[in-house]
């Protein structure tokens, strides 16, 4: 059985490093950065199934306020074919990111397959 819990979290970096690429080239944010993003499950489930720092975390190699990164960030998200279903601007600059239907899907073929 695959780790869905692992993949989405993996997801999250893959998303948000996607859509810093597409704000580069739409002008918004420089060329270069490298971020170092922590990804965690928050302990209140009102803070989505995943918390990326990605924003407050870039905010020097950006040379922005996290908050205004966030709002880039998610402006230039692009969810479809993902497991995620939304994201949302929180506190400084969190990035909460909330598993869809794709997600669930996914697990519960893999408890039909393992049996």
């Amino acid at each position: 059985m695959s780790n869905k819990i692992q993949e989405a979290r993996a997801q999250v970096a893959e998303l948000t490093q996607a859509a810093y690429l597409r704000a580069v080239e739409a002008g918004k944010l420089p060329a270069g950065a490298e971020v170092k993003a922590t990804i965690e499950i928050p302990k209140d489930t009102s803070h989505g199934d995943y918390a990326s720092s990605y924003a407050m975390a870039g905010a020097k190699a950006l040379h922005q306020a996290p908050r205004a990164i966030a709002q880039t960030i998610v402006d230039h998200l692009d969810l479809a074919g993902s497991y995620f279903q939304k994201v949302e601007i929180a506190g400084p600059g969190f990035l909460n990111f909330t598993l869809g239907p794709k997600w669930y899907q996914a697990v519960l073929a893999d408890v039909e397959q393992e049996g």
